[in-house]
């Protein structure tokens, strides 16, 4: 890991105003859904533990949104204080906020080491009887690393941007570190990749990014199942590890579970 120095969340970061915006009471029966559909497209971040802090959905037309974020969990005996990346159009529900870097910097793998960087600060100071609400959080401290010149020496910023110290986070640094760990988890634990869907010539062009090319595309689920269960081998696990909603092939996710394991039983 590269040499850090410690940087104030509020000197980074902007809480964004989201929230429900429709003119008329909020009907949590009606308003929201526990499964992604056509009508409840939009992710809403709320008090999660687990599932990347998603719990509903609701309709883009009744919620605010922005294009990706870092989502804080303010409120929960146990999920107050995790941090989610959230690279997707996200709205918010209860007891979470979304924040972002003041710079305008946002792609998927600077969203995620932020967001451990973030938790890792702030999950053991806050709980259910101390929330983790941005007025408090906002003065906490993390720690990134730094651009330093050929010597080894940061870079210092006059204006001071980022820090009073003048300290310039390495955005580039921790876009090819968060790439680098993918690379290493992906090449110890997957043997091939099955593909299917709509997204599936892009989720092959993302793994062949990292460096994977043992990637089969399939037109559906039963011959996605077929082609494992010839790949797999005594001991190998195969993963059904949905990406998006698969509205083109299936209701629902609890149909789409079900095919599954209709189709690994009738091997």
């Amino acid at each position: 890991m590269k040499e850090g120095r410690k940087f104030k969340i509020d000197d980074l970061f902007k809480k964004e105003k989201l929230g429900w915006i429709t003119n008329r009471k909020f009907n949590k029966e009606k308003d929201v859904s526990k499964e992604q559909t056509k009508e409840f497209d939009l992710p809403l971040v709320n008090a999660k533990d687990g599932n990347n802090g998603i719990m509903y959905y609701g309709r883009s037309s009744d919620f605010s949104s922005v294009d990706g974020g870092i989502d804080i969990v303010s409120n929960g005996a146990i999920s107050a204080g995790n941090v989610y990346p959230q690279p997707h159009k996200i709205g918010v529900l209860f007891d979470a906020y979304i924040v972002n870097l003041k710079n305008g910097m946002k792609n998927e793998c600077l969203l995620m080491y932020l967001a451990a960087s973030i938790q890792k600060s702030i999950k053991p100071r806050f709980g259910y009887s101390n929330k983790a609400v941005w007025s408090k959080v906002r003065k906490c401290n993390i720690c990134l690393p730094i651009q330093t010149d050929d010597s080894g020496k940061p870079v210092i910023d006059a204006g001071k941007t980022y820090s009073p110290k003048g300290y310039i986070p390495d955005w580039e640094y921790m876009e090819k570190y968060i790439k680098a760990t993918e690379k290493e988890i992906i090449k110890e634990v997957v043997r091939y990749l099955v593909l299917i869907g709509q997204t599936k010539e892009k989720i092959k062009a993302a793994a062949e990014r990292l460096g994977f090319t043992d990637i089969i595309l399939c037109e559906d689920l039963k011959e996605a199942v077929r082609v494992c269960a010839e790949k797999a081998n005594p001991g190998d696990a195969v993963l059904l590890s949905p990406a998006c909603a698969s509205w083109g092939q299936f209701d629902n996710y609890e149909q789409r579970g079900d095919m599954f394991k209709e189709y690994v039983k009738a091997l």
